[in-house]
Order: C-alpha cells, then sequence, then structure tokens
C-alpha cells in the first residue's frame, strides 16, 4: 500500500490522495517513481500546489537452485541430472541445465554437479546461492577365472590361460 503525506491544506476542504507508481516489475528498472492524484479537483484550485514524488525501489528475490546427488557404475552411462529450484517466481519461467565435471575414474571422483539457469533476462531479479552436489562413479565387478590346465610330470608347462568378464574392452585389461 503506497502512502504519503498531505501538507497545507485545510481539513474542510477535504482534500485526500491517491498514490501510484510507474509500472515496471525489474530490479534494474527500479527506482519507479510514486505519484499522487489529488482530489476534489474543486477545492485544488485554491492552492498553489508542489508536487513532489518519491522512489519505488524493488530488491532482489532470494532464490537458489541445488543439483540432485547422482551416481554410476564405472563404464555405465550417466543417469539424467536433476534438482530443486527454490524462490523464482513461476512466471519468469526460470530453468535449469544440470551437468557435472568431465571424468570417468572411480579414484577421480566425485565430480562436482552443477546448474546452468536460463532465461538470462530475468536472472538479475534474485540473489541466486547456486549449490553444487556430488557425482560418484561406483566400482564395475569384473573377475579373472584362470582356466585349468595339467600336464604329464616331465613335460613343459602348458600355455596357460583364463576368462575376464566384466572388464571395458576400452582399458586393455589382460
Amino acid at each position: 500500500v503506497l502512502t504519503g503525506t498531505l501538507s497545507g491544506f485545510l481539513a474542510e476542504d477535504g482534500v485526500t490522495a491517491s498514490y501510484s507508481r510507474t509500472a515496471g516489475e525489474s530490479v534494474a528498472g527500479s527506482p519507479y517513481p510514486i505519484s499522487a492524484t489529488l482530489s476534489p479537483a474543486g477545492a485544488l484550485a485554491n492552492y498553489t500546489i508542489t508536487q513532489n514524488t518519491a522512489d519505488f525501489t524493488i530488491h532482489t528475490a532470494t532464490a537458489s537452485v541445488t543439483p540432485a546427488a547422482a551416481s554410476k557404475t564405472y563404464g555405465s552411462a550417466d543417469p539424467v541430472l536433476t534438482g530443486t529450484l527454490s524462490g523464482f517466481l513461476a512466471g519468469d519461467g526460470v530453468t535449469a541445465t544440470y551437468s557435472r565435471t568431465a571424468g570417468e575414474s572411480v579414484a577421480g571422483g566425485p565430480y562436482a554437479i552443477s546448474a546452468t539457469l536460463s532465461p538470462a533476462s530475468v536472472l538479475a531479479n534474485y540473489t541466486i546461492t547456486s549449490n553444487t552436489a556430488a557425482f560418484t562413479i561406483g566400482a564395475k565387478p569384473a573377475s579373472v577365472a584362470p582356466a585349468a590346465a595339467s600336464k604329464t610330470y616331465g613335460a613343459a608347462d602348458p600355455v596357460l590361460t583364463g576368462t575376464l568378464s566384466g572388464f571395458l574392452a576400452g582399458d586393455g585389461v589382460t
């Protein structure tokens, strides 16, 4: 509710003010002028009126983006990354695109998950806390199974073999 002060008017004239501000809803466009419309019009001719204005300031809203922690098994595809937006006005249509720091090793993790917000045109209206979350890569189950072997006494040992399973071909495990 916009308010103000009237001074110098005689009470019996019943002068009142209706206050309004210039339209606008952005922090960057702020401050917006507040002005007054006086009534009744018939009484106003009896006065030399000084019309002052005041500032209407729009401050940034507090908002945050928090990615959800995620994980995968080594060698598998990354899951869809998600998170939570808080404090943004629905009409601004703020969305987040989540991504993680590059890396594909168990020992290199955890990797940070972060967010990029859009549309850029409304983000200046907010003081945004951008949180991060952990993306972990768990070890992939793998095994080696040597094949049973035998020989005749006194003969040379045969070539020993076995089976590798669960290893990624690109890792070249032998």
